[in-house]
């Protein structure tokens, strides 16, 4: 069980936004693929596996930062290794072989367009749990 989600909402808005990714991540790929050829869609490929990794090493790097008795250190440490390892990954699948480079800046904006519409969709509060959080005057 993950220690940073406390509520069965938050399960269900991360489970949500996992499985938002891997959808987002299927259409740009494929119909990266299928627009802009096999170039572009491999680009794609490479720009959200970089995201996902990314995504769910975060999650588990936040479970243990807000977990009681962790240290803080190791987490920012792993942080600036992440970042690295990535932009190596990068460099060497942009330099290395045939990818296009607006591919990758696809699938790397995975992420960041499934949060915005993970934001818009599913923050409302159903109106009895509004209710439950006002105090009785």
């Amino acid at each position: 069980m993950n220690p940073v989600l406390q509520s069965d909402g938050e399960r269900r808005r991360l489970k949500r936004t996992n499985w938002g990714l891997f959808g987002l991540m299927i259409l740009v790929v494929g119909g990266g693929a299928l627009a802009f050829g096999l170039d572009f869609g491999k680009g794609a490929l490479v720009g959200s596996i970089v995201v996902a990794i990314n995504f769910y090493l975060s999650q588990i790097l936040l479970a243990r930062l807000f977990k009681p008795g962790q240290a803080r250190f190791p987490v920012a440490v792993f942080y600036i290794l992440k970042l690295g390892l990535s932009m190596g990954f990068l460099f060497i699948a942009m330099s290395q072989f045939n990818i296009d480079l607006w591919g990758v800046m696809a699938g790397l904006t995975t992420l960041p367009l499934i949060s915005l519409l993970t934001s818009f969709f599913g923050t409302a509060q159903p109106a009895e749990d509004l209710a439950k959080d006002q105090p009785d005057l």
